[in-house]
């Protein structure tokens, strides 16, 4: 979702896994009010409630009967009983796992990274690394913050702690290691892939989907277990033991009948099938050589085995234009071979009367010529009029009608010497040029030889548009306006389908009103006047003003004059929200959370030269909860139950309490605390930290200003998907409002909004592909962070959110081509989790017993065949029932936006109280959603047959929070209905529904966006 769900950064998760035995020393902390029970059951007596804060020790592990973990702990002196795993913290203390001959690479990147002398952050410095070093490591052990630390040797019998996301590398011994070859394994979901043959070396990666890598070497560990290297689709090296992997059907090589090839200039050849293995040349001209065989790599995509100059070697088959290599066609007369179809050609050489050659490609001229693309058994490539040339066989045209018109480019590109061709010069997307010669190579692929300025050359017709006066933008559509107070403040909730190009928002005095207008939209919702409750605003009425283009006129009729707050809007919002609230008096002090007022009743006040604000309102405006203890004389404020913090400050006391739910310490603050009037006031200057905010306060402006700080900025992959990927996250206490624009020389600019850089931020970025740069807040004019993104002309940018963590992340890919072969789809089988009292989330379920989570999955898995059968990468988000690390919709969403997947479809079965309520309906929230939505609904509706309930707006969680792909969530029908039941409890109807999604989504990936 947008900014304006505001979410505190300190957020932590559960801890759901479970150990075999209990290690050496074991603690679980509770931090909420907690059961402990007699035996492992959730039916068990309850001994003891426990309040948070408190650590317990555990004497044993255990588990009930559906497998999940219990820890035995004594709740206190002589009464011991067993708490659910699910529901605390768990901290196992004091066992050093011992590492012998593994070297940590630090490399500070002119910042300064801390040696701790035990592991966690709040023990004292053991050493400052200023520049790259290596240390070996002695041990590895979890510290207080659950994370892997790593202890270093320093020499002369001294050690130091360091996190293991601040080790850049960790180098392994030599490993003796016998070579592997044609042999490839499938390694399933969520399995550990090591730096080393070891279970003690580092998990490098994880895997999240069925992957299936090429083995390039075997080695023993120290039990004799065989562990096999593989190759990742990124490149990098990983080690997986073989009982985790099955072998894959071997990939055979197949020989092919006599055939040449056509391979362009600056194309790889390589040692194998495979991205992976090494080049042993690449083209400097278009060259020909002999097709000897083919092979599909681990990905299933084709590769040829081709002989030339350079010997023997694979190249990826997309990249070779096949002809029959006999019979030949012949130049009948002496001819001049041309780099362009035209006389005015360049002259490239003379080709001798009676000359074997192999014709690639046909053009046409704005002269009315025709044009062969040939090339001699010379390996000499260029343009012979047709005249020249007795053809073997028919040589088919490019269409006349092409010929003259003006064309865009869509991307980048180049303008080559030949058609297919690379280098040469650049032209931006957005460039224009006028169509001289139309070729088509085999295949039936179109090529223009476009004029653009002084330049002239070949790119892809799949690259261009023809260039036609600018389309209408689609009007955004404004849904109906709720309304809601909080506090003394009124909110307004507009949706909408989309950012609009431009609004405009004026205030009156006279006949006291807000007027809204929102450019190119469409109001979708009643007309009739909103009646508001309220002393600030009376009403809002709602006006179509035009419809060529359609203006959507909001009036705010006020009781009297206010001030008001339009939040920003970035590329994700899907509503608008204003909120409306007393005036305030112009001497007045103001407070501004990312330039948003704080409406406050109290005002802040100065004390001590210092800025007191009143907490209610600070907790109001960020949607914390804050409640007072009279006895203890005690305010706190806390986060919602999910994520429980609590600040705690005492009247007149000079500190805050904090506890994290794994954490509890005291800071100091001044002034201290205390009650001013009705109003309970804190001093922000040192509260603002804490919060996640940076401080300034302007006298000249009378105004405090609080901007989310950036904690961190990182660069990482996007899974285990089958192309390439990276993403960079920016790591925020708050999300902020943020712009991407394309600069004309091809780089992605991200503008975030009303936002501090933080000193450590950068510490990790690749200044060569990633360059940021941090304008400061003055007074009234707002921070911001500009982040400058090189990427190639076939990559694009997507964003998204995530959550625990907060985490805006921007997702640098492949440009998505049309058909399913190369897209990562998430297939989410809906339910399946635990809630937070122990019970198992099975969604519905019918009366023949049929549970919703199973049928989900089974629908999901037949769906993943499908899709996987035709070229895309397939992730699930969760793979079995009742796992208990299965992710929560969270979890699911921020899989999606940071996956860099292109699309997220979410399968449910519906029910209702009526036993013949029955049908099909599909959700959606934002317009991508609604075009994926119409494919699937109208194509399961074909496959099914049940009733149409239609396609729906709804603000269904894996809908409305993943934003960066298009979403879908889907009931094909009801489980409460017999018939519906009966009917998805029979395989071939899984079968028909699964098709219906597939033929769905394959129709939208077929359909330019």
């Amino acid at each position: 979702m947008n900014k304006k769900t505001i979410l505190f950064l300190l957020a932590f998760c559960i801890f759901f896994g479970s150990l075999p035995y209990v290690q050496s020393k074991t603690i679980v902390k509770i931090y909420q009010a907690t059961n402990i029970r007699m035996s492992p059951s959730v039916d068990a007596k309850v001994l003891a409630r426990i309040q948070p804060p408190k650590d317990l020790t555990v004497i044993s592990e255990t588990k009930d009967k559906s497998g999940k973990v219990w820890f035995k702990v004594e709740a206190s002196p002589g009464k011991k009983g067993f708490v659910a795993s699910w529901v605390v913290k768990v901290q196992r203390t004091g066992t050093e796992e011992k590492i012998d001959g593994q070297v940590a690479v630090i490399d500070p990147n002119s910042s300064i990274i801390n040696l701790r002398s035990s592991p966690n952050t709040s023990s004292s410095v053991a050493l400052q690394i200023k520049t790259k070093t290596e240390l070996p490591i002695v041990a590895k052990t979890k510290g207080d913050d659950e994370k892997d630390w790593y202890k270093l040797s320093l020499g002369n019998g001294r050690f130091g702690w360091i996190g293991a996301g601040l080790i850049d590398e960790i180098k392994s011994p030599q490993v003796a290691k016998e070579e592997v070859k044609n042999l490839t394994i499938i390694i399933d979901p969520l399995t550990n892939l090591r730096s080393g043959p070891s279970t003690k070396s580092p998990v490098v990666n994880r895997t999240t989907s069925t992957i299936r890598p090429s083995v390039v070497a075997k080695s023993k560990d120290a039990d004799g277990k065989i562990w096999y290297e593989i190759v990742l689709p990124t490149g990098t090296h990983a080690w997986v033991r073989s009982d985790l992997a099955k072998t894959a059907t071997p990939i055979l090589e197949e020989s092919t009948s006599t055939q040449k090839g056509i391979i362009s200039k600056n194309v790889n050849i390589r040692k194998d099938a495979g991205l992976n293995f090494a080049k042993v040349h690449t083209t400097k001209s278009q060259i020909v050589v002999q097709i000897l065989s083919k092979k599909s790599d681990v990905n299933g995509k084709m590769w040829l085995k081709v002989q030339g100059d350079f010997g023997v070697g694979w190249v990826l088959g997309s990249m070779v234009e096949t002809t029959s290599s006999s019979p030949f066609d012949i130049v009948a007369a002496k001819a001049q071979l041309r780099l362009a179809p035209s006389q005015g050609g360049k002259l490239l050489g003379v080709v001798p009367r009676e000359s074997k050659c192999t014709i690639s490609g046909s053009a046409l001229n704005s002269d009315g010529g025709t044009w062969y693309l040939l090339t001699t058994q010379q390996g000499e490539t260029g343009w012979v009029t047709n005249t020249k040339v007795k053809t073997s066989g028919s040589v088919d045209l490019p269409p006349a009608n092409l010929l003259g018109l003006t064309v865009e480019l869509q991307k980048e590109s180049t303008l080559a010497s030949f058609p297919s061709g690379s280098g040469g010069p650049k032209i931006f997307a957005g460039g224009k040029g006028k169509v001289e010669s139309v070729a088509q190579r085999e295949g039936g692929r179109l090529y223009y030889r476009i004029l653009s300025g002084n330049q002239a050359g070949w790119v892809s017709s799949e690259d261009t548009k023809r260039h036609t006066q600018p389309q209408p933008v689609k009007p955004v559509d404004v849904g109906e306006i709720q309304w809601a107070k909080r506090g003394d403040v009124l909110k307004f909730t507009i949706p909408i389908s989309s950012k609009p190009n431009s609004l405009n928002i004026k205030s009156y005095n006279d006949n006291p009103r807000i007027q809204l207008f929102l450019d190119n939209s469409l109001y979708t919702g009643d007309l009739e006047p909103i009646v508001v409750d309220s002393t600030l605003v009376s009403r809002v009425g709602v006006e179509q003003k035009s419809v060529s283009p359609p203006t959507v006129l909001v009036v705010f009729q006020l009781n009297k004059p206010c001030d008001y707050h339009l939040s920003p809007l970035n590329p994700t919002s899907t509503e608008l929200v204003l909120e409306i609230f007393e005036k305030v008096e112009s001497n007045q002090m103001r407070i501004e959370i990312q330039g948003r007022p704080v409406h406050a009743s109290d005002p802040p006040i100065l004390l001590d030269n210092k800025v007191m604000v009143p907490l209610g309102a600070l907790a109001s405006h960020l949607g914390y909860i804050i409640s007072w203890d009279d006895k203890e004389n005690r305010a706190e404020m806390s986060v919602e139950p999910k994520r429980p913090f609590v600040f705690s400050f005492t009247n007149l006391k000079p500190s805050m309490h904090v506890v994290d739910g794994q954490n509890s310490f005291y800071k100091t603050i001044a002034p201290a605390p205390r009650i001013v009037g009705s109003a309970f006031y804190v001093p922000i200057e040192p509260v603002a930290p804490m919060l996640g905010f940076s401080y300034m306060y302007s006298p000249v402006q009378n105004k405090v200003y609080l901007d989310p700080v950036i904690d961190k900025l990182e660069i990482g992959g996007c899974l285990d998907t089958s192309k390439a990927c990276s993403t960079l996250s920016t790591q925020v206490s708050f999300f902020t409002d943020f712009d991407v624009t394309e600069l004309p020389d091809g780089r992605s600019k991200i503008t975030l909004n009303n936002c501090v850089l933080g000193e450590n931020a950068l510490s990790g970025i690749d200044a060569k592909k990633v360059s940021v740069d941090f304008d400061p807040r003055t007074n009234a004019t707002p921070p911001k962070v500009t982040i400058l993104i090189t990427k190639k002309s076939t990559e694009e940018i997507g964003y998204g959110e995530a959550r625990g963590p907060n985490k805006l992340i921007f997702t640098l890919k492949e440009k998505n081509k049309s058909g399913l072969n190369g897209k990562t789809i998430i297939i989410d089988p809906g339910h399946g989790t635990f809630n937070e009292d122990g019970s198992y989330d099975v969604g519905c379920s019918g009366m023949m017993g049929t549970y919703e989570s199973e049928v989900n999955l089974q629908t999901a898995f037949e769906l993943g065949k499908m899709l996987s059968s035709q070229g895309a990468t397939v992730i699930y988000t969760r793979t079995e029932e009742r796992n208990i690390k299965t992710p929560d919709l969270e979890g699911r969403a921020n899989l999606a936006n940071s996956s860099g997947a292109d699309m997220f479809i979410s399968i449910h079965f519906n029910a209702a109280r009526d036993p013949d309520a029955q049908g099909t309906e599909t959700y959606y929230y934002t317009d991508l959603g609604r075009r994926l939505a119409e494919k699937i609904h109208k194509n399961v509706l074909s496959k099914i047959g049940f009733e149409d309930r239609g396609i729906k707006k709804r603000g269904f969680y894996v809908c409305r929070e993943i934003v960066s792909i298009p979403s879908i969530l889907i009931e094909p029908l009801f489980l409460s209905n017999k018939k519906g039941e009966g009917w998805i409890r029979e395989e071939v109807n899984v079968k028909k529904l699964a098709e219906g999604i597939q033929l769905g989504i394959k129709e939208f990936f077929q359909e330019p966006i």
